[in-house]
């Protein structure tokens, strides 16, 4: 229907613009000759778009151009208006006032020559509701802000219904639209965006923040973070399945903050799709969804805004992998749920579930991690997907694809369910890769196993089943594996990576591989450091983030493929 509308409007306005132009080249050395009135052109007499719709009550201006037979506009000519139906009414000087839903035909008339245009009388909107709810977003910035119009219960079209927006402070934010709200952050600070139209009057909230930042975590082409202050989440990057939160961006290369969660304590990233822990334990996740997302129900086009993980459980900590997601509850019990390839759950099988079901074994586990994302062009290590916890005992346990010994347990079979490391290290700390894990024992020793094509073991040789001391006799407090390169923090603070670097993503200053820890550049002291697909986050002592490598959507600091650390835009 609407484009029948625009159809005719779009006849009507080419007649009118050809008219405009015959007159403005006309020959004027002579009288002209009026060749007769050839056709009668309508369009809005606002500024507004030709949207051929009116809502009850409202008024649309109408205009009608007289052209004569050689095109050129017949200034003077005396209108005739009049409508088909009573859906509308129409004054002499063209202005339809909506009397009642329905269709009329308005017409305008001229020396015996009419033209009209199909014009549809919409309910009044009865209600609005703007989403977000609110928005949060750093200097600099731009978001878009969507009015939705109710009658009767039921969901109106934006169609033919003007929205006029107003910000109650422009030195923080400033806004401009027809009926979406296109918003831009200028400066800290906090603005009311109000929009009116349709009888209705509505108003959002736009926080504009400096941020600093508790933990980051890096993912393929998207990353999301957790403030140090506020512990609210913001994610950037590529928006193509939600996963930053927002339905109205396709990417951001600035943070947004996400909304309809509370205060957050984790937030998890995986491939497409991210959780974030509230202060109660309840899981909130959003983006793309085969089950991973645990609502029960999985979300074929994904989820635009993040909703709680069924079963009322109360979680720990998360992980979240490429279609995947675990979590170890305060009770020390781990559930999963999502794609179920591989044994990646640990339910004995290989069956998804779009709802959280416990991980065989009945072992006390308080910390789950997982396969993070799959690189893009991937094959042939498609599928590599395994998960990884650690027991109150400090026993690593791992299950899931085993095809390059990434469980540890000197085998390279898959395991359905959980199987103990070998070593019988006692560990701190472990970290599911792609296609390798690593850990840090007690007395902050690491150790890494798996496939190491790449050097993401931290030491020379080929793939290993068991785990192998990281080169360098550092004492770390964390390391994250990745997808082709690695990560860890030590005790004192420095950050070393090592494996692929053709993105500069370990940091070092240079794109050479290194099968050994190298120092990321700047001498910064770190509490983290993740690795995402060509690049890697951190945030140091100082609740500052940083990126490196990749490109300057994922990285968020707009700088692509620094070898170095770079912050991340929108902070103090």
């Amino acid at each position: 229907m609407r484009g029948v509308y625009r159809g005719m409007g779009h006849r009507l306005m080419i007649g009118l613009t050809f008219g405009a132009a015959s007159l403005s080249c006309s020959d004027t050395s002579g009288p002209r000759v009026d060749r007769g009135i050839g056709s009668i052109g309508i369009f809005r007499a606002d500024t507004l778009p030709f949207d051929l719709a009116v809502v009850v009550a409202e008024s649309l201006p109408l205009r009608a151009v007289v052209i004569d037979t050689n095109g050129v506009v017949l200034p003077g000519r005396a209108i005739v208006w009049s409508t088909t139906q009573p859906a509308a009414d129409i004054d002499a000087n063209g202005l339809t006032v909506g009397v009642t839903p329905g269709i009329t035909y308005i017409r305008a008339s001229s020396g015996g020559v009419r033209d009209s245009v199909r014009i549809e009388v919409l309910p009044v909107a009865d209600s609005m509701v703007i989403t977000p709810v609110a928005v949060g977003i750093v200097p600099g910035g731009t978001a878009q802000v969507v009015p939705l119009l109710y009658a009767g219960g039921a969901q109106v079209p934006s169609y033919g219904r003007p929205v006029h927006w107003s910000s109650s402070d422009t030195t923080a934010v400033r806004v401009t639209g027809r009926f979406i709200g296109d918003l831009v952050a200028v400066a800290p600070g906090s603005s009311t965006l109000t929009a009116t139209g349709s009888s209705r009057t509505e108003s959002v909230t736009v926080d504009v923040d400096l941020l600093s930042y508790a933990v980051i975590d890096a993912g393929v082409r998207s990353s999301c973070g957790l403030t140090q202050t506020t512990r609210r989440v913001y994610c950037w990057g590529v928006n193509n399945t939600y996963q930053l939160g927002h339905p109205f961006v396709p990417f951001d290369s600035l943070p947004l903050r996400v909304e309809g969660i509370p205060v957050a304590t984790q937030v998890v990233f995986g491939g497409s799709s991210a959780c974030a822990l509230s202060l109660t334990g309840a899981a909130w996740c959003w983006g793309f969804d085969i089950g991973n997302l645990g609502r029960g129900v999985a979300s074929p086009n994904g989820a635009e805004l993040p909703g709680l993980v069924s079963g009322g459980l109360s979680f720990f900590n998360l992980a979240m992998g490429e279609a995947s997601t675990c979590g170890a509850t305060t009770g020390a019990v781990a559930y999963c749920w999502g794609f179920g390839g591989g044994g990646v759950l640990g339910t004995g099988d290989t069956l998804s579930h779009p709802a959280p079901v416990p991980v065989s074994g009945g072992l006390s586990i308080g910390l789950v991690t997982m396969t993070p994302s799959t690189p893009i062009a991937s094959y042939p290590f498609d599928g590599q997907t395994h998960t990884c916890g650690l027991t109150t005992s400090a026993t690593g346990y791992c299950w899931g694809r085993n095809r390059f010994g990434q469980l540890g347990d000197s085998s390279t079979t898959d395991r359905l369910v959980p199987v103990p490391v070998a070593g019988g290290l006692s560990l701190m700390y472990i970290s599911a890769g792609w296609t390798y894990s690593c850990a840090v024992a007690f007395g902050g020793a690491g150790y890494c196993w798996g496939d190491n094509t790449n050097g993401q073991l931290g030491s020379a040789g080929g793939a290993d089943s068991l785990p192998r001391a990281v080169a360098g006799g550092l004492t770390f407090n964390g390391i994250w594996a990745g997808t082709r390169h690695t990560c860890g923090v030590t005790v004192s603070g420095a950050a070393y990576c090592w494996g692929a670097n053709s993105n500069g993503e370990l940091g070092d200053g240079t794109r050479n591989p290194s099968s050994v820890p190298v120092a990321v550049a700047g001498g910064l002291s770190f509490f983290n450091v993740t690795p995402g697909v060509g690049f890697t986050c951190g945030v140091t002592t100082g609740y500052v983030g940083d990126c490196w490598g990749g490109v300057e959507f994922e990285t968020g600091n707009g700088v692509a493929g620094s070898a170095v650390p770079v912050r991340i835009l929108g902070q103090p």
